[in-house]
């Protein structure tokens, strides 16, 4: 956990939102509301009108892998009470949802998908990066998005990459950053065009989205 985790809400369910553990940095009543959480843990508004948070308390109020549910009236509750058994260590660390409502959980190798219904199922374990840097001390997926298709995309910040996972869970890399740069956030577009950020300077992501826009979607 920890970082920067920002969620688009494009509906405006959260803009008058009061949230403990999280802060809504536009103004009440103004859509799309813009939420983050600073040194938290993932977080994306989903289809159902409920925001997802990437981890959870334990009875006594501390700190465990897993996914809190978050209502617009600020009303938490344990989401797929179970998840955190599927979950490797350092616990989630990218959470998106797909066209259908379900949830995909990265984390330091692994995807792991969760239904409406909190059933859960690991989607890819041990996500292999070809294209991955010898010296890689792990593949770290971090921040993901899904398209319409189901197509899923993944940064792989320790490889320098970009994954592309389709519904089949067939991984290949997408695009590939210089060094030192390396992708840490993906955004999916309403049209399915990909943007990704990537740390260090500017210059790198206009590189990135230049190789990304070069490569088919297909």
């Amino acid at each position: 956990m920890g970082g920067h985790w920002l969620a688009l809400d494009e509906k405006g369910k959260f803009a008058r939102s009061q949230l403990k553990l999280l802060e809504r940095i536009t103004p009440d009543g103004f859509t799309p509301a813009l939420i983050v959480a600073d040194g938290g843990a993932p977080i994306i508004v989903n289809k159902d009108g409920y925001l997802y948070y990437g981890a959870s308390f334990s009875d006594n109020n501390e700190v465990i892998v897993g996914i809190m549910k978050i209502s617009p009236d600020a009303k938490q509750e344990k989401f797929a009470p179970e998840f955190g058994k599927a979950v490797e260590a350092l616990g989630v660390t990218g959470l998106t949802c797909g066209p259908d409502g379900t949830l995909y959980a990265a984390c330091l190798t692994r995807i792991v998908k969760v239904k409406p219904d909190g059933s859960f199922s690991t989607f890819v374990d041990s996500v292999t990066v070809m294209d991955c840097d010898h010296d890689a001390p792990t593949y770290f997926l971090r921040r993901l998005g899904v398209d319409s298709r189901g197509m899923l995309y993944v940064a792989a910040s320790g490889c320098r990459c970009v994954v592309k996972i389709s519904p089949r869970g067939q991984v290949e890399t997408f695009l590939k950053a210089e060094r030192p740069w390396s992708p840490t956030g993906i955004a999916v577009r309403d049209d399915d065009g990909l943007c990704t950020g990537i740390h260090q300077r500017q210059r790198s992501l206009e590189r990135g989205l230049a190789s990304a826009r070069s490569k088919s979607y297909s």
